[in-house]
């Protein structure tokens, strides 16, 4: 993984977003419309940032401008707040000033007053008496719940002023601001950047900041991601610290175990007062403030911080001691209220273990399944740690081991899983935790393999859980025929154990029978949602299932429902904050993208993928990631990029993930022709098609046959291609052998054909290499209408994917008659050189470059660069 040094987020002044109405506020004051504002918002809510532009904007419209602001250290001082100002204008005291500001004026002085809660009573009833003689524009700052002296709250209840409520930001002002300080952020992150601020732009700035500071946000693959463990900054502490003020001991009390049992159910905070550990007094002091926030959560009443990030705060600041204590608390009040939820689940494992008492091993077994899923790995060993103190025993040992050996603590992974009776089905799971980890950890495949074979060999009910780690073994080690011969003793069995289902769809959509992976998806996936088997191990994938129907969707030809199941997965995935669910789906949408075209999409998300899984990358998904991103760059003519990132894949010995080195092969093709090697890059493919026979995987097979024929060599890769379509399954195939075919036979009508029905699949970059292809044909035979009209069809199937560099497209302009030097000038011309530019690297005259361009367009009848990019595949942006 590529981690580079954190860069510092984008300095002051950060854009002014969502405050568009309150501005249109202001300018109605300042122009005389209304007598002034009034803005109540949230602490950290931009009040002080909006009157400051508010304020730049009439000093631009040529009004004269003052600021004050109150403040606690001079609350008490007469005028204390107006005396800086006085000073300013010269005035010796409040009478003279007000001569002053009446003297030969054209318009009110526009005066803004921050925190004018803290005013003192004299410069308060001074900016009143100024408003009413109309002498000033008032545009005053208050916090929402602050209560303000009589002559502040007049302002508003006599009419001289509009009273606004600044709302917190909306969720695309949030996201703005966060690609305006950071840039890239991975999904996860952003989900958890919006929880935790809620739309208050100080707390964001101030969180962004400070996780940068604190190495609680890494730098990865150019992409922004949360570490875990991390303590929150200074900065953000103070921030909290300065907005609860000092409070009671009571009450912070009833803070802190809010911000331990968040959401916390409101009849428990009432049984806490009933036990005598809050005040009922102190509670209702802060149900009335703003603090906290309360909602239904089905037919549960919950309360909550108000801003998430006071929580995160008040808890890293617990000691040992006092997180204890809190914990007992929660804990003894916890009985009888209903049904949690995941999130829930692991707050209420982690009082167990912090309370050290009553520990329940189901509860904490679960709540550590949920803290690996959220990547809180020191979290979730604690908890399993807890769970087998309390006799969880086989479970425990499994996934403690597994979280161990993630972490590259093999030997400690082992010590817990040292070999038993193997009598007991808990047993034959120890045995195949086993092997997974001396095969996937260790390399010792031998070792792992003479495991499960006498595993296997003792018989019994649960010995099919052998055969599935064998499978998976078989299928990641590039034997997809072997692998599904191991499933089908498997899928014999009464019970069909964990992760089964997911490799046979898996074998079958690489076997190229996508249908038939789709029916055990339907047969199986209920089953396989049950909490205690929703991630598999060994495949990388946090929800199997569902992710192998996508794959299964896609080699089927049905790709916009593929995309779609893509999108949701990640989705979802971040809404319940599960990076390695978020990373695999990433995956899947960074790989559609490309099928795609969609390159600039491809890449984002396949170094999402890179940055944030946190898993021991056991089948090597990450060398397939890098080369896939390879191709993207290779696809984007960047050659140097394409090449360093392709030189970033392991080269392992053994089997481990040989099932991704026919696509590993296929990246080495395109970065091949993206170094104008076209020879070795039909050599890449061909042989990419030979590991996929080789290892049974027909479905990639066909698609590195129909990558040889997009990269020059369709006679050859036609016959094998036609093969394959007439005994797999799905309406790809076909399409794929079809368009060989035509590309072989030079026919402009049938890869008009093709064309269309690679559109009609969702594939915009197969269909417009295609229609090129097809403009080619029409060409040569002398159809100047059909060349014409193919051309037309390639561009409005380019306008659906990025500019993209392959034989297909870029040598679509070498069969319309175009001379070398209209080639030369026309490829300069696609990458945005301008006519002068050209001029001077071709030592011509613009007049002749100009000439040149005008006989291009004529000749391939279009009138622009852009359509010039286009047909060449390069991108002017």
């Amino acid at each position: 993984m590529a981690v580079t040094r954190n860069p510092e987020p984008i300095a002051a002044p950060w854009p002014l977003l969502d405050r568009s109405g309150a501005l249109a506020e202001a300018l109605q004051a300042i122009r005389g419309a209304i007598g002034g504002v009034v803005w109540y918002g949230e602490p950290g809510g931009g009040r002080t940032r909006l009157a400051r532009e508010a304020l730049a904007q009439a000093g631009a419209a040529g009004r004269d401008t003052a600021w004050v602001a109150g403040c606690r250290t001079v609350a008490a001082v007469p005028y204390g707040a107006l005396s800086v100002l006085f000073a300013a204008r010269g005035a010796a005291g409040p009478q003279e000033f007000v001569r002053h500001v009446a003297a030969g004026r054209q318009a009110p002085l526009v005066l803004v007053v921050d925190d004018a809660h803290l005013l003192d009573q004299e410069s308060a009833a001074l900016v009143y008496q100024l408003t009413v003689r109309t002498l000033v524009t008032p545009l005053v700052t208050m916090p929402s719940g602050a209560t303000a002296c009589d002559a502040v709250t007049a302002l508003w209840k006599d009419g001289l002023a509009l009273r606004s409520t600044l709302p917190p930001l909306s969720d695309e002002a949030v996201e703005a601001l966060i690609g305006h300080a950071l840039g890239e952020v991975d999904g996860v992150t952003r989900a958890r950047i919006h929880r935790l601020v809620r739309g208050n732009p100080q707390a964001l700035r101030e969180l962004i900041s400070s996780a940068v500071q604190e190495g609680s946000l890494a730098h990865r693959e150019g992409v922004w991601t949360w570490v875990h463990g991390r303590r929150l900054g200074q900065g953000l502490r103070e921030l909290v610290g300065t907005r609860l003020g000092r409070i009671s001991p009571a009450i912070r009390r009833v803070l802190e175990v809010v911000a331990c049992g968040e959401p916390l159910p409101v009849a428990q905070l009432g049984r806490l007062v009933q036990a005598g550990w809050l005040d009922q007094a102190a509670l209702d002091l802060v149900e009335g403030s703003d603090l906290l926030t309360f909602e239904w959560r089905g037919a549960l009443r919950t309360v909550r911080f108000a801003l998430p990030l006071y929580a995160e705060v008040i808890r890293g600041e617990l000691t040992t001691f006092r997180a204890r204590e809190l914990a007992r608390w929660l804990e003894g009040t916890a009985a009888g209220l209903p049904d949690v939820d995941g999130a829930e689940l692991l707050l209420r494992a982690t009082w167990q273990v912090d309370a050290q008492i009553d520990m329940n091993a189901p509860l904490l077994l679960a709540g550590a399944e949920e803290a690996v899923a959220r990547a809180e790995t020191a979290l979730a060993e604690r908890l399993l740690r807890a769970a087998l103190e309390c006799g969880a025993d086989v479970p425990a040992r499994r996934l403690l081991a597994r979280l161990l050996s993630a972490q590259g603590r093999h030997a400690e992974a082992m010590a817990l899983l040292a070999p038993g009776p193997r009598r007991s089905p808990g047993e034959v799971a120890v045995a195949v935790e086993t092997a997974e980890i001396l095969c996937w950890d260790l390399g010792e495949r031998s070792r792992a393999k003479a495991l499960l074979a006498e595993t296997a060999a003792a018989g019994g009910p649960e010995a099919a859980r052998a055969g599935v780690a064998q499978a998976r073994m078989l299928l990641y080690d590039g034997r997809c025929t072997e692998a599904l011969d191991v499933m089908r003793g498997v899928q014999r069995c009464a019970a069909a154990p964990e992760g089964a289902a997911s490799i046979a769809v898996y074998a079958d959509v690489l076997a190229g029978r996508p249908c038939s992976a789709l029916a055990v998806y339907e047969s199986g996936g209920s089953m396989l949602r049950r909490p205690s088997v929703r991630r598999d191990p060994g495949a990388g994938l946090p929800d199997p299932i569902d992710a192998v129907r996508c794959l299964a969707l896609l080699v089927s030809g049905q790709i916009p429902a593929a995309r779609q199941l893509a999108d949701e997965g990640y989705a979802s995935a971040v809404c319940r904050g599960h990076p390695a669910a978020a990373a695999a789906w990433s995956r899947l949408r960074g790989t559609i993208a490309l099928l795609q075209g969609r390159l600039a999409d491809s890449d984002a998300w396949l170094r999402e993928a890179l940055a944030t899984d946190p898993g021991a990358d056991r089948p090597r998904t990450h060398d397939a990631v890098l080369a896939a991103l390879a191709t993207v760059a290779a696809l984007r003519g960047d050659a140097a990029e394409a090449a360093a990132r392709l030189a970033r894949v392991r080269r392992r010995q053994g089997g481990a993930g040989r099932v991704f080195e026919p696509w590993i092969e296929l990246s080495r093709a395109w970065v091949s022709y993206a170094h104008d090697a076209p020879g070795r890059a039909v050599g890449h493919a061909r042989r990419a098609a030979q590991l996929a026979r080789v290892g049974g995987q027909f479905a990639v097979e066909a698609v590195a046959w129909y990558d040889v024929a997009r990269l020059g060599a369709a006679a050859t890769a036609q016959p094998p291609l036609r093969a394959l379509a007439d005994r797999l399954e799905g309406a790809l195939f076909p399409v794929l052998a079809d368009a060989a075919e035509a590309l072989a036979a030079e026919s402009g009508a049938r890869l008009d054909a093709a064309s269309e029905r690679f559109g009609d699949l969702g594939l915009p970059l197969h269909a417009a290499e295609a229609a090129l292809a097809a403009q080619r044909a029409h060409h040569s035979a002398g159809r100047r209408a059909g060349a014409i009209a193919a051309r037309e069809r390639a561009m409005a199937f380019a306008a659906h994917c990025d500019p993209a560099r392959t034989p297909l497209l870029c040598d679509a302009a070498a069969e319309d008659g175009l001379t070398e030097r209209e080639r030369e000038i026309a490829r300069l011309a696609a990458a945005g050189l301008p006519s002068k530019a050209i001029a001077g690297r071709l030592t011509l005259s613009v007049r002749t470059v100009d000439n040149h361009l005008n006989r291009v367009y004529a000749k391939l009848g279009i009138s622009s660069r852009t359509q010039l990019g286009r047909l060449f595949g390069i991108s002017t942006a």
